[in-house]
């Protein structure tokens, strides 16, 4: 009876309930629905974030407020991107699981009862505890820096998905403004086309030009809303994918004003920044690639316990007899030494991976540079085209209305319109996101060739203090 009382004791100490969620299904929708950025929310969105490391300076409540501005949509994904959020929530799961790691084991406890109903009244009771756990040694140990390290990890994590959070919000900004620009052009120019047809029709019933270039003329014509349709499509799908990226619903971009980015300029940085938040996270990674190799060698400590051992002859709590109990149980080699040679795999490999992000990093940049620099010389190039095909037109458009021009020539001329709208357009929107992937790839704070710093990029092991901090 007592080792069943004892038991139901035990059992009921053990309970514990997890919290209830902060919100309802309909609560989350809801909330989702309603979403607009705030000073407030952005504030809290970026509390766990090392804001001057990511150059990212709080705006103001009016420009929050205005999605004329870029800092409207910034916030936007700095507080609602589901990456940032994912991110987010994987830091406070990590910080909250630090808390318990290194923990000692349980408290292990053990009631003997000789013999049920019988004569015999002896009973026993053992406790034992994980000496090396309340001594914060050997594996506890580990596991409390392995958890610091992916406390760490997860941290520079969330930065990266902060760092990249605008740029991914300003590329579908981009592919909009670059669809309703296409739109607006073309949409223009198949309303000089459809008035000029009126008259291609005209002399065909007259029988003053043939089937076939009428039929051409139609055709051109017929292609332009095609272009357009596709444009159309391009910006619905735009405003859907910056939807997606802002982490807003779809009515707060159905109305987007001009932002002017694909007239904006930008400056070409020099060099990468040594603490661009990919290879923060990329030295981070090899922190806890280290701390999990620590880990499982740490696994050839024996286990060690130790505790009361508390005996009641005559059944009841007089006499007692107070005694110990020291347990130890070690490992065989066989159960480390495999997990311990993978994990330095690991630790090797995650090495390897920071090398190559470093010089990964240098050559995305080199090309970043030299594809923007190529985008600006074919912007110019085709805005060259684009003008001289719109003066053409022009007077291709004056000849026909006043029979100096064929249709074959009105054709030919509004053929070549299209293309050289089509390529404007394009070369503006290329340019553009030449430009703003120069600066993702540079990072932060990109500092000039030959810097002293660059040389820190060769050395992470230099830089683990650092980064710790």
């Amino acid at each position: 009876m007592k080792l069943i009382q004892s038991s139901i004791a035990l059992l009921c100490a053990a309970c514990a309930a997890p919290r209830a969620a902060h919100q309802t299904i309909a609560e989350a929708t809801a909330d989702y629905e309603n979403r607009v950025p705030e000073l407030e929310i952005l504030d809290e969105a970026l509390r766990l974030a090392d804001l001057e490391a990511l150059s990212i300076h709080l705006p103001s409540r009016e420009e929050i407020a205005d999605p004329r501005r870029d800092a409207y949509w910034h916030a936007s994904a700095y507080a609602f991107a589901p990456k940032v959020r994912d991110a987010r929530s994987a830091v406070l799961a990590t910080l909250a699981l630090e808390g318990a790691a290194g923990a000692p084991d349980p408290v292990a406890v053990r009631f003997v009862d000789h013999e049920f109903g019988g004569d015999d009244t002896l009973f026993e009771s053992v406790a034992t505890w994980d000496l090396l756990g309340l001594l914060g040694a050997g594996p506890n140990r580990a596991q409390r820096e392995l958890a610091e390290a992916t406390s760490l990890a997860r941290l520079a994590n969330l930065g990266l998905a902060l760092w990249e959070a605008p740029f991914a919000v300003d590329r579908a900004r981009i592919a909009l403004e670059t669809a309703s620009l296409r739109e607006e052009r073309l949409a223009a120019l198949l309303e000089e086309a459809r008035s000029d047809l009126a008259r291609v029709q005209l002399l065909a019933e007259r029988g003053r030009i043939g089937a076939s270039p009428a039929a051409m003329a139609r055709g051109q014509v017929h292609a332009i809303e095609a272009a357009l349709d596709a444009a159309r499509q391009a910006r619905v799908a735009a405003r859907a994918q910056l939807a997606r990226e802002a982490g807003l619903p779809p009515e707060r971009v159905r109305q987007t004003p001009a932002w002017g980015l694909l007239a904006r300029p930008h400056d070409v940085p020099a060099g990468c920044d040594p603490d661009h938040p990919v290879l923060r996270s990329a030295r981070l990674e090899l922190a806890l690639a280290e701390a999990r190799l620590r880990a499982v060698a740490a696994q050839a400590w024996p286990n060690l316990r130790f505790g009361p051992h508390l005996a009641f002859p005559s059944g009841g709590l007089d006499p007692l007899r107070l005694g110990g109990v020291f347990a130890a149980s070690v490992p065989t080699p066989a159960r480390y030494e495999g997990p311990m040679e993978a994990a330095a795999v690991e630790r090797d490999r995650a090495l390897e991976r920071y090398a190559e992000r470093v010089w990964g990093m240098r050559l995305n940049l080199e090309e970043a540079i030299q594809r923007a620099q190529l985008a600006g010389d074919r912007e110019r190039s085709a805005g060259e085209v684009e003008a001289a095909s719109a003066s053409a037109w022009r007077a291709v458009r004056a000849g026909f209305q006043h029979s100096r021009s064929s249709v074959g020539e009105w054709s030919d001329a509004l053929e070549r319109r299209r293309g050289a709208i089509e390529q404007w357009v394009q070369a503006h929107s290329s340019r553009a996101l030449a430009q703003l992937e120069t600066q993702r790839v540079a990072g932060p704070h990109p500092e000039p060739e030959g810097h002293g710093r660059r040389a820190a990029l060769a050395h992470p092991e230099g830089n683990q203090q650092e980064v710790a901090r």
